[in-house]
């Protein structure tokens, strides 16, 4: 591929929908609230056709100042900048993983998104190429993916199917997600709503709160903001699950020789690569049901990405399947099984018995002191309180076993947690860092925190043996001087 070429020009009108995304709802938002309410949406339609032609006329000039060239000395060059130009060039073997992204505009139109990542780019894709034909996208990323197997000594293979995800273990996977980002959100939007000094805002609370009420049985016993609380949680839950569910949908992982591709999408079509030799940990995780089910959850961290926000920092390679499923496409991975034989020593669970015990005391205190302010919790009697402290010996108990490890030949094994169980793989290979600490109450029972840190996001997926013996702690760390 020689000479300058250009975005395909459906990008235009694709690159103005994807814009005009996320200012539809302020531009409504500020219109209903600060300027009378229904009356003036009658301003709105005019409004956004005025504003989506500007948007368009910006991305004309975008357009046709954009130019990307592949050169056959192994790298690419973007030229972009309607105001202020800028030249990017991006050299082959520097490229950690391409991929395509398919929004409903690019797809209403039948163009792809192709997106180069590289180890060093934390808060924007180094090249990025919205938007041009899949027939172009295609043969560009198998372009840059060849000068970066060169370097690693990879060859093509088949394509081989690994997983699919089925539509009933689409729903399941959903429904036994919490979607705590969306509840949080949901929240958040209610109760700001609700707070707005706008008579409109006030009336539709009211009506909202006497239609739940009417509607549980338990209602007429809430309170108008636990109401709207308990709604704004189902109201997100369920979005979530939907929107878990579109995301998922169709979910595939194939493997091409040394690189695994991740297809997924109902309304926005992703294609990820990720390549093996990049990858720096592997996680299987699961929680009480998930365990009774047999099912678990399966996530790699690989070396760059550009994902900055904490809510979305890992990569699920397997979102719903059994264990021995898991284990199988785990060993494509890392040829290891997650077997965990130590256990943190015995004294670890005297430090949890004390710790949940101080905790639960200083409850019971607070409640203590609490009945001569409340008088409502008076109702609740005394004993109540006192049955956390029967649960104290079981709680420690569970907490320290569930913790366990292995230092193998090549790897770290880690298992930590209860109620969500994370089981980790890393190659000793893969560690930059590691970090030995102890906090005062640590050494008063001779134990240490360890902590390894590899190439991958700093905000994803760690790595943390927690409470192992003080000298093992230490063996490890004149192993890995």
């Amino acid at each position: 591929m020689a000479g300058n070429s250009r975005l395909h020009i459906a990008s235009i009108v694709c690159r103005a929908i994807d814009d005009m995304k996320g200012s539809i709802i302020v531009v409504t938002g500020g219109m209903f609230v600060y300027q009378g309410g229904v009356r003036n949406l009658r301003y709105l339609l005019p409004f956004l056709v005025l504003y989506f032609l500007v948007v368009t006329l910006w991305e004309a000039l975008h357009w046709s100042r954009f130019t990307y060239t592949v050169k056959e000395t192994g790298d690419i060059t973007v030229s972009s900048g309607v105001l202020r130009r800028r030249h990017r060039t991006v050299p082959f073997d520097q490229i950690e993983c391409v991929r395509l992204l398919e929004s409903p505009a690019s797809r209403l139109f039948g163009v792809t998104g192709l997106y180069c990542e590289t180890a060093g780019a934390n808060d924007e894709s180094e090249v990025e190429l919205r938007y041009i034909s899949p027939a172009t996208a295609t043969r560009l990323r198998k372009t840059l993916e060849s000068g970066r197997l060169d370097r690693r000594d990879n060859i093509h293979s088949a394509e081989k199917q690994l997983y699919s995800l089925s539509f009933r273990q689409v729903i399941g996977y959903s429904l036994l997600q919490s979607h705590y980002a969306v509840v949080i959100l949901a929240v958040g939007t209610v109760i700001s709503v609700a707070l707005l000094p706008v008579e409109t805002s006030a009336s539709v609370t009211a009506l909202v709160v006497a239609s739940v009420r009417s509607t549980l049985p338990f209602g007429a016993g809430l309170s108008q903001w636990g109401i709207l609380v308990l709604l704004a949680v189902s109201v997100g839950w369920a979005v979530g699950v939907v929107r878990s569910a579109v995301r998922m949908y169709g979910f595939q992982l194939f493997r091409d020789g040394g690189t695994l591709y991740r297809r997924h999408g109902l309304i926005s079509r992703v294609e990820d690569e990720i390549p093996i030799a990049n990858v720096q940990i592997v996680r299987r995780s699961d929680n009480p049901i998930l365990r009774i089910l047999g099912w678990a959850e399966l996530d790699v961290q690989t070396a760059g990405g550009s994902d900055m926000m904490p809510f979305n920092s890992r990569t699920t390679l397997v979102p719903l399947a059994r264990r021995e499923d898991i284990d199988e496409i785990a060993s494509q991975v890392v040829s290891v099984d997650f077997d965990g034989r130590e256990k943190t020593p015995i004294r670890a669970r005297r430090r949890y018995f004390v710790r949940y015990l101080l905790f639960v005391l200083l409850a019971v205190a607070v409640s203590v002191l609490g009945r001569r302010v409340v008088p409502a919790i008076t109702a609740i009697p005394l004993s109540v309180s006192l049955l956390p402290v029967a649960l104290v010996p079981v709680a420690a108990h569970v907490r320290w076993a569930s913790i366990s490890y292995t230092f193998g030949a090549d790897h770290l094994y880690i298992r930590s947690g209860f109620w969500r169980r994370r089981e980790y793989v890393l190659r000793y290979e893969n560690i930059q860092q590691h970090t030995i600490s102890q906090s005062f109450f640590q050494r008063r029972h001779r134990l240490s925190t360890l902590r390894v840190e590899t190439a991958a996001f700093p905000l994803a997926i760690g790595a943390t043996v927690p409470d192992i013996d003080a000298e093992t702690a230490m063996e490890f760390n004149d192993r890995q001087k």
